[in-house]
């Protein structure tokens, strides 16, 4: 058994939420979500790109095909659905709208089929998982400057001030984009948090930081929201979308 809590917050300076995430087949677009879940379940973060309307329609469009699929057996399948299924959705809508041209959206979620997580993600969306008081980053970046540190270029320290940290490599809307999917070598364990969210947190809040509120030992909906709260007084010039799942059986 699982427990779900997550947030969609427009921030403090934009006026509309490009972000949304869905858990199975409810799409939130605005507020907070919670629930608990079985050991089955698809749950997704969507951060739009290409402006104000277009980003809005692009993240929701991901979301939606999302909320209409059921839990897949394998990595094939999951990249299979995104790859093309989705994909198609976005390229039928950019064809009969086509001010939406360049529209796209980031991607990151968990497969979870009886207990068994597959981690999936495009873009610069996260998955951490937190378990023995660590989080660790479950995906990676297809941005400019991951792969600037990649190659050498710049150090890890410099990752989270560099001035070109928003450049995306790959999203959802692009070409023959390829979607990063793995399975997790072990089933999830009790007490095991899983952190999905967009970098409107990541780009106020570092990974360390972050640990540090686990660490609390609050419970989901308070971390998320004192995590959501941070990065607001810290300038929230981003839409922000937090989801936190706990195994507490």
């Amino acid at each position: 058994m699982y427990q779900i809590y997550g947030v969609t917050d427009v921030g403090v300076v934009r006026t509309n939420n490009e972000d949304g995430f869905v858990v199975n087949d409810r799409v939130i677009v605005d507020g907070e979500f919670q629930t608990e879940l079985a050991s089955s379940f698809i749950i997704a973060v969507a951060d739009g790109l290409g402006g104000e309307k277009a980003g809005e329609v692009a993240s929701s469009i991901v979301l939606e095909q999302c909320a209409h699929q059921s839990p897949m057996n394998s990595e094939e399948e999951v990249r299979e659905f995104i790859e093309e299924k989705i994909q198609q959705q976005l390229f039928h809508h950019i064809k009969g709208h086509p001010e939406t041209t360049g529209m796209g959206s980031t991607i990151a979620g968990i497969n979870c089929l009886n207990d068994e997580m597959m981690i999936f993600h495009v873009g610069d969306s996260r998955v951490y998982r937190y378990r023995d008081d660590w989080l660790k980053p479950l995906t990676k970046d297809h941005s400019l400057v991951e792969l600037l540190y990649d190659s050498g270029q710049i150090k890890q320290s410099e990752k989270f001030y560099h001035s070109e940290r928003n450049i995306l490599l790959r999203s959802l809307g692009q070409p023959a984009v390829e979607i990063e999917c793995k399975r997790l070598p072990y089933p999830s364990k009790r007490k095991d948090i899983f952190l999905l969210c967009s970098d409107g947190l990541t780009n106020y809040v570092k990974d360390d930081e972050i640990e540090q509120y686990f660490q609390r030992k609050s419970n989901i909906k308070d971390t998320a929201r004192s995590l959501l709260e941070i990065a607001k007084e810290r300038g929230g010039a981003d839409n922000i979308t937090i989801v936190l799942i706990e195994r507490i059986e």
